[in-house]
């Protein structure tokens, strides 16, 4: 994904409006697309299918699909948490600096 990203990014310094302020957003974005191609449909990531693997629950000998509430907590733990994560150390870090100017 961060390939695409830069891609994009690319895109937009050569015109005159720019992504940057949008990375979070942008980045959680193309991992919704990978995750609801890869994960939500049961195949493997690229990377996976060059090593021959995909996600399964391990109970019992023959491995299962992922069920729907698996698949959304790992949409959640992987695409919705690290956006929130990186947006709230922004909103820290802006509010930090207004204190620091404040001073």
């Amino acid at each position: 994904t961060s390939l695409l990203r830069q891609q994009l990014v690319e895109v937009s310094i050569s015109h005159s409006w720019s992504l940057e302020r949008f990375q979070p957003e942008l980045d959680a974005l193309l991992q919704a697309v990978l995750w609801r191609y890869t994960i939500w449909t049961d195949t493997p990531t690229p990377g996976g299918r060059l090593q021959n693997l995909r996600y399964s629950q391990s109970s019992g000998s023959v491995p299962r699909a992922l069920s729907k509430l698996q698949k959304l907590a790992f949409l959640a733990v992987w695409v919705v948490l690290p956006w929130f994560g990186t947006r709230l150390k922004e909103m820290a870090q802006a509010s930090e600096r207004q204190g620091l100017d404040m001073s």
